[in-house]
């Protein structure tokens, strides 16, 4: 059986990072209600297995005045969730490559094509690793080592 113990190290930051993304979220829509003077319930946290928490539902308790309250209301909380979600994405790139070896070599493995499907997130890869870091690791097929430990950013 594969070895998880690298799971149980990185579930509680992870875990609090994506909590923090969440409150984040909410904040924010919490400051567009106060700066429109509109009225929103407490944020209603919905559960999930995975992560802890998916999401949570915040409702309008009266209709916004216009729709750019509306607009600024709606579009507030994801775009925060977003930025905080770059700005993990780029400190995790940039402790993966000041890593050393041997603790690169116990890095779960994430599949190469997977990085490729998002323009943006391959453009911020190239950004911090190098341009064409992802062209240049050849094709192979599985994910893991041949000890079946990750590394890194494997090629599938």
């Amino acid at each position: 059986t594969p070895d998880l113990g690298w799971l149980n190290e990185s579930a509680g930051p992870l875990f609090l990072y994506l909590l923090c993304i969440q409150l984040a979220h909410d904040t924010a829509h919490r400051l567009v209600a106060n700066a429109y003077k509109m009225e929103i319930t407490i944020p209603t946290f919905v559960p999930s297995l995975v992560t802890g928490i998916a999401s949570s539902v915040t409702t309008l308790k009266a209709p916004p005045k216009n729709k750019q309250a509306l607009f600024d209301f709606a579009f507030a909380g994801p775009f925060t969730g977003m930025i905080l979600s770059l700005i993990a994405l780029y400190f995790g790139l940039v402790l993966t490559v000041s890593t050393d070896a041997a603790s690169y070599a116990n890095l779960p493995a994430l599949p190469v094509q997977f990085l490729r499907e998002s323009a943006l997130g391959g453009g911020i890869i190239d950004g911090v690793l190098g341009q064409g870091v992802l062209d240049a690791l050849p094709p192979v097929t599985g994910a893991t080592s041949a000890s079946g430990a990750g590394a890194g950013l494997a090629s599938a």
